[in-house]
């Protein structure tokens, strides 16, 4: 708002449409002929300014993370950072489940993106994975039961979604070499969760890498996955149909947008 931020001495860090009236500095990428969009995210603009004060380049993977937290593909100056962090050591690509780390039963239980039919029921997701013979952490599994894993969650989601939702599942995973949480989605959501909870200050710490922030954080990560899924699940119940509408009317939540995207993408994509 350039109402606002004309008021103080500031430089704006910014990846979206730029209004008319602002009289401060401002790095953006819409100002220079690429889209904010989809090509950089907010995270990524402050990394390319933080490279202009010093190397930096260890800080790729929290530019990388702002990018998957804002559903960007690895396009344009995004493609840029995530080469030069994967040249710096600062972050790993690997193909695989893009489900995050940690133990099987937690990890799929709490998931939301993608949501599966047992999201949220941990006896479910337990049957589910008794089924397949598996127990243990995700990232313990042998090729074999990752792949067997990986099948089985494709079948879930292609039965009620369309082929696309597979990219939510499977394809490029990235770990983040010099960050607290290693794993990029567990990481973003560590740190989108603290946000959501009125704690942003515990998110910042985890990007600044202050290790006694971390039980606090993760933990704040179960909590808000738990609050979306109890929330989705009352949602579910109250759909209503109007002729060619599908309606749900939620009050007063906090995660009215992830409950509208979790439908659209995982339940009634029609």
């Amino acid at each position: 708002q350039p109402d606002i931020v004309n008021k103080f001495d500031s430089v704006v860090l910014d990846h979206h449409i730029p209004q008319e009236g602002n009289a401060r500095i401002q790095v953006n990428p819409h100002l220079i002929g690429q889209d904010g969009g989809s090509e950089v995210s907010a995270a990524g603009v402050c990394y390319a300014f933080a490279r202009v004060v010093g190397e930096n380049r260890d800080l790729a993977g929290l530019a990388i993370s702002g990018a998957i937290g804002d559903k960007q593909k690895m396009v344009g100056a995004n493609r840029d950072i995530l080469d030069e962090g994967v040249k710096a050591g600062a972050v790993t690509v690997h193909k695989g489940l893009k489900l995050g780390r940690g133990p099987l039963e937690k990890v799929l239980t709490y998931s939301t993106d993608p949501y599966f039919d047992f999201s949220g029921n941990a006896d479910e997701a337990g049957k589910f994975l008794a089924g397949l013979g598996l127990h243990g952490d995700i990232e313990a599994l042998s090729p074999e039961d990752l792949k067997k894993l990986s099948s089985a969650l494709a079948l879930k989601l292609l039965r009620k979604s369309p082929p696309d939702t597979i990219d939510s599942l499977i394809g490029d995973a990235y770990t983040l070499n010099d960050e607290l949480v290693k794993d990029v989605y567990d990481f973003t959501n560590t740190v989108n969760s603290c946000g959501k909870l009125g704690v942003p200050g515990l998110g910042l710490a985890v990007c600044l890498r202050y290790a006694p922030s971390l039980e606090e954080a993760e933990s704040k990560r179960f909590e808000y996955s738990g609050q979306i899924l109890s929330a989705f699940h009352d949602a579910i119940s109250r759909i209503r149909e109007c002729g060619s509408l599908r309606y749900v009317d939620i009050c007063c939540s906090d995660v009215t947008g992830a409950i509208a995207s979790t439908i659209i993408r995982y339940v009634m994509p029609d």
